[in-house]
């Protein structure tokens, strides 16, 4: 594959070569009163070319990153250059129409060419773009199994918290990606409208992870908990500010002593932490089949995907509870 790649990009800057060339030669052309070239006059259009695309190429060389890559296509210029100068001597003249148009359409047509050795290799190897992506993902996942357990944990408890709260889940995953590193991704699609709780249960979702981890696993890893509990905090704010919580109406703007605004902050904290275990220790099932499934299939990116995993967690749980009635 990286063959096909460099004689792909040798065949772009052929292409582009061959298009200065022609531009160069119609300016000259144009202000030739003779209407003729001569020898010289070819010559200094593949001169002027060549060190135009240099000049380019060395501001990208001197400006962008990658510079190994600029390097290459310079050089590759320069022997363009000489190889086309060389070859006029010898009787090849690249100006002369037809040797021209040969050119230009051999380029165009070892571009077809690579296009359809790369689909017909796709197509062999099994893998499409997505999947290609995926494996090259899954080359720089060095997580032990240990960890990809720990957080499967984490995200199933995001995930189950925030389907029984009846919220719409479009992303679920355990993928190792930029976005994600280590850990996961659970993403839920906000509401329209914000109605009575959202924030109380906002919170809750955000909790479960780390508490899943103690529901399933025993204790809790630092590594999944600071994002969430960043999350967290702000959304304590706004649900005080809601007026929801058992203290009424609270104005934060008033309650200007620090202590009393950390002491209500961890109250309320304590209270929705117990809840959430409650909750997650009644579905723990639930937990440990998502887990499971994530460990399985890695990642479910899309609604319909999500719809599909938590109808099948909730018959395994429905076949679960009817074999345990039986017993």
């Amino acid at each position: 594959m990286k063959l096909i790649k460099y004689i792909h990009s040798a065949t772009e800057l052929t292409i582009g070569y061959l298009r200065g060339v022609l531009i160069f030669t119609g300016m000259l052309f144009l202000s030739n009163a003779r209407m003729i070239l001569t020898r010289h006059d070819k010559t200094w259009v593949l001169q002027i070319v060549t060190i135009f695309i240099l000049f380019l190429t060395v501001k990208d060389i001197i400006f962008k990153s990658e510079q190994k890559n600029y390097i290459a296509e310079a050089l590759y210029i320069s022997a363009c250059g000489i190889i086309f100068i060389c070859l006029r001597d010898g009787g090849f003249d690249i100006l002369d129409i037809d040797n021209f148009c040969a050119v230009f359409i051999c380029c165009y047509l070892v571009k077809i060419i690579l296009y359809l050795v790369k689909i017909i290799l796709a197509y062999l190897m099994g893998y499409s773009k997505e999947n290609r992506n995926i494996v090259a993902m899954n080359n720089q996942d060095h997580r032990t199994e240990e960890e990809l357990i720990i957080a499967a944990v984490h995200e199933a408890g995001h995930f189950v918290m925030a389907k029984l709260f009846g919220y719409k889940v479009d992303q679920l995953t355990i993928q190792y990606s930029e976005q994600t590193g280590n850990g996961g991704l659970m993403h839920c699609i906000s509401p329209d409208l914000i109605e009575e709780g959202y924030y109380k249960e906002s919170i809750m979702i955000a909790y479960a992870g780390t508490i899943a981890e103690k529901v399933v696993l025993g204790t809790s890893y630092p590594s999944g908990r600071r994002s969430d509990l960043e999350l967290a905090t702000e959304m304590i704010k706004n649900y005080i500010s809601s007026g929801e919580t058992k203290y009424g109406l609270i104005n934060l703007i008033h309650l200007t002593d620090q202590y009393d605004r950390l002491k209500l902050y961890t109250e309320i904290s304590h209270d929705l932490e117990e809840e959430t275990k409650s909750i997650l220790i009644d579905h723990k099932n639930l937990i440990y089949y998502t887990k499971n499934e994530l460990l399985k299939n890695k990642a479910f990116r899309n609604e319909s995907e999500v719809d599909e995993l938590w109808d099948r967690l909730m018959s395994k749980l429905t076949t679960s509870s009817e074999e345990q009635y039986s017993m």
